[in-house]
């Protein structure tokens, strides 16, 4: 079946063989990357900090996502960013036992999985729901990353990692991303052993020509 073609499960890294001539597959569809990439329509992408909230211990220090936006930037027109994809990683939860948690978040004991859904998911998850602020800072990519990183992304929509609450967690793995469609960013290197939301939107502010100023949306 096509879409069991190495060239349609990895794009992103068939995308990096190929622009640096280590492989160069032949012509073949791929029904389901092509869904995808209709479906998402990115043209650009935000990081989204997500505010603290304390009713969830793994959302203590908040949360941060990537927003794929179908528009380039909100300085060449309206953007309607509920009809956008977040991209998230986060613990898959296998136990309410308050021990057990706390061991699992630390020790690397939950599955940590990725997800895109529909950005108005998010905003009801978070500003509705749990009554938090959002903040999205639009990212300075070119077309040619946009490309590399929409495919990595598939990529790891098919994988999983050990979930680490207060190193490998999501901050970790937002910054890992854009090092994959940016790697002179060097974001994930520039980290130190603990890594919490505040932190990736440090780096990535303290960057230069990476991000611009935010956008705010009270919960």
């Amino acid at each position: 079946h096509p879409d069991q073609h190495a060239a349609c499960r990895f794009p992103g890294r068939t995308l990096w063989a190929k622009r640096h001539g280590l492989w160069t597959p032949a012509s073949i569809q791929c029904p389901k990357l092509e869904t995808f990439r209709r479906r998402i329509g990115a043209q650009s992408v935000s990081l989204v900090f997500s505010s603290y909230f304390l009713n969830n211990p793994s959302s203590a220090f908040g949360h941060t996502f990537l927003r794929l936006n179908r528009e380039k930037s909100e300085l060449t027109g309206e953007r309607y960013e509920l009809l956008d994809y977040g991209f998230n990683y986060a613990a898959n939860m296998t136990t309410s036992n308050p021990i057990l948690y706390a061991w699992y978040g630390i020790a690397g004991g939950f599955q940590g999985i990725f997800t895109t859904i529909p950005y108005y998911y998010k905003v009801r998850e978070y500003n509705d729901f749990e009554s938090r602020d959002l903040w999205s800072y639009d990212l300075n990519l070119t077309t040619e990353q946009m490309e590399i990183l929409v495919a990595h992304l598939w990529d790891l929509g098919q994988t999983s990692f050990d979930y680490y609450y207060l190193t490998e967690n999501c901050s970790y793995h937002m910054l890992t991303a854009l090092d994959v469609a940016e790697p002179r960013l060097k974001l994930s290197d520039r980290t130190a052993y603990w890594v919490i939301p505040s932190d990736t939107l440090k780096l990535v502010t303290e960057t230069p020509d990476l991000s611009r100023w935010p956008h705010f949306r009270p919960s």
